[in-house]
């Protein structure tokens, strides 16, 4: 049995059905994984449907419609759902999903928006644009994170691009906290311990890392708060205890608090390359990039691919000794608001651009 007819076969017997047509709206989110944040941060009176891709929910009368006019494929399931709602638009976060850019509307604009920072060591899409040059994906909107990923999108997509950074961090103001609750908050890559199998290379260094970050903090009376990433917390505090020792930082499993509060109540900000980190960045906060992982694993993992930066920066540092690294931080640390405002507007359109609000996305909308 093919991989693909299991597939089918598991999404029927997970899924409910229901003998309803699907509403009709005015805006339909691709994909209900997310979705909240799509439909906090649009905050529009329009009447909007979740559309389930996974599996979720299917529609029988839909489902008939297109046995009767032999099509079997979940693809061509979602166009009919589509095409029988009428929205005036189809908008998603999934932005390497095929799927969603393969498919074929009547009256519908689809709008992709950037999800996470980009890299073809973990983005299948991006790994195989060659091959897909010669013809275009059609996609009406696209809302992109910088110059250089619009750059890279518009090499195998045909619409109209748009900088919008990201979507999450646009619907909240930043608070300029008299006091920060937080002094330095590093960003969790996941479970080392489950990494250890998987990436143990990464996991040396993180490790190495780490202990700067600590000898660091203990040596100039700085606190250490560790932000995790994992489903599974005490899994992963297990590995920050084991490395840092229990009372020497603070571990914040990430349902505790939002991300975007989280980076805005940190005076320094210290992360790989994580999405976290570019929009911390793009808010005005001190942060701050350890630049390694292109040696590890694939050239795009490099800070800021794929625009080609230089090794060492104002914030970024490939170097990964104790003396590289807590210099970095002094630096970062002194340096008056004003200054990193500056630092922030020179590359704010080559990392992650701030539209407040999504405006632009607003604007397209609500035309």
């Amino acid at each position: 049995m093919s991989n693909y007819i299991k597939k089918i076969i598991n999404y029927f017997l997970n899924a409910n059905f229901t003998f309803k047509l699907p509403p009709q709206s005015e805006i339909i989110i691709y994909d209900r994984n997310r979705s909240n944040i799509i439909y906090s941060c649009l905050n529009t009176k329009k009447k909007i449907d979740i559309l389930d891709v996974r599996g979720e929910k299917f529609y029988i009368l839909i489902l008939l419609f297109n046995l009767l006019n032999l099509k079997f494929s979940l693809r061509s399931y979602i166009e009919s759902y589509i095409n029988f709602s009428k929205p005036n638009f189809v908008i998603t976060l999934r932005d390497n999903d095929i799927g969603f850019f393969k498919l074929k509307l009547k009256q519908t604009k689809k709008i992709l928006v950037q999800q996470s920072w980009k890299t073809e060591y973990d983005d299948e899409f991006l790994r195989n644009l060659a091959q897909k040059k010669n013809s275009k994906y059609k996609i009406d909107y696209i809302f992109c994170f910088n110059e250089n990923i619009k750059k890279k999108y518009s090499e195998i997509i045909d619409g109209n691009f748009f900088l919008l950074g990201s979507l999450k961090s646009n619907c909240f103001l930043r608070k300029n906290f008299i006091s920060k609750e937080r002094d330095i908050s590093f960003i969790s890559g996941g479970d080392g311990n489950r990494l250890k199998l998987t990436h143990p290379k990464l996991i040396e260094i993180t490790e190495k890392i780490l202990r700067h970050l600590s000898n660091f903090c203990e040596e100039n009376k700085r606190l250490l708060y560790v932000y995790g990433k994992s489903n599974f917390p005490e899994d992963e505090k297990i590995f920050y205890d084991e490395i840092l020792g229990r009372n020497k930082y603070t571990f914040i499993p990430n349902h505790i608090i939002d991300p975007i509060r989280l980076i805005d109540s940190s005076n320094i900000i210290i992360n790989f390359n994580s999405t976290l980190g570019y929009e911390s960045f793009s808010r005005g906060n001190k942060t701050i990039f350890l630049n390694f992982r292109h040696h590890l694993h694939d050239k795009s993992l490099k800070f800021g691919w794929p625009k080609e930066f230089l090794d060492e920066g104002p914030f970024w540092t490939s170097k990964i000794d104790y003396t590289s690294v807590s210099k970095l931080i002094e630096e970062v640390s002194k340096m008056s608001e004003s200054k990193w405002k500056l630092i922030v507007d020179k590359y704010s359109t080559d990392l992650i651009v701030t539209d407040f609000d999504n405006s632009k996305l607003k604007k397209i909308i609500n035309c």
